[in-house]
């Protein structure tokens, strides 16, 4: 049986299948561009993009063009809706310095970045405090729980709520940081450090002394 011959089309589709193909072709293109550029240097201009400003040598024709992608034309269209929303919502961007202007323009992205990197540095600080007060063990000091979330710093001889408005500070962790891990802390786990703040012992322990008593 006789195979039908491919077409055309089929064959130029084969051709650039191929990335040996593709990758000659694209070497040829730039041989070509070069040798055309030192033929008519008049040709060609610095064109710089007006939204990234990245320049590159363009020629006179493509140099019309005012954005070197979509994304930088989408990103300027953005900022031009960005600018009117500001106009409607009372906002005089003609006094306002290009600093306050670029933060109204990227208020959102800025915001959600520093959220970013406030949850990562308080992340890091917990670490920090729980590898000091349990040896790097990373365990509740009462009932042996090893799971990071449910950790958190005890005042041993109470005072926590008290403590924690005086300071003053973000989040405890960072303030023990800072005043070089004192004493008078522990670890332990939600359950353990909730049963202590209500019972001012935690259950564990009372299980622990009842069944010694039996």
């Amino acid at each position: 049986m006789n195979k039908t011959k491919p077409s055309v089309g089929d064959q130029i589709r084969l051709l650039w299948a191929n990335p040996e193909y593709r990758r000659k072709q694209s070497e040829a293109r730039k041989r070509r561009v070069a040798l055309y550029r030192e033929i008519y240097p008049e040709d060609y201009v610095i064109w710089k993009c007006q939204e990234c400003g990245k320049e590159e040598i363009r020629t006179k024709w493509k140099a019309k063009k005012k954005f070197c992608s979509q994304t930088c034309y989408w990103d300027t269209m953005r900022k031009g809706k960005r600018r009117e929303e500001l106009a409607r919502a009372g906002f005089d961007l003609s006094k306002m310095s290009k600093p306050q202007i670029k933060y109204l323009m990227n208020r959102d992205k800025l915001i959600a970045k520093s959220k970013i990197r406030v949850l990562r540095a308080y992340r890091e600080d917990k670490m920090k405090v729980l590898s000091h007060y349990t040896n790097g063990s990373l365990v509740c000091n009462c009932c042996g729980e090893k799971v990071i979330q449910f950790l958190t710093v005890d005042h041993i001889n109470g005072g926590g709520s008290h403590h924690v408005k005086r300071m003053g500070a973000s989040n405890i962790y960072s303030w023990l940081i800072k005043h070089d891990f004192p004493k008078g802390f522990q670890i332990l786990c939600m359950n353990c450090n909730f049963g202590k703040y209500t019972s001012k012992i935690c259950p564990h322990k009372l299980q622990m002394t009842e069944v010694r008593t039996i």
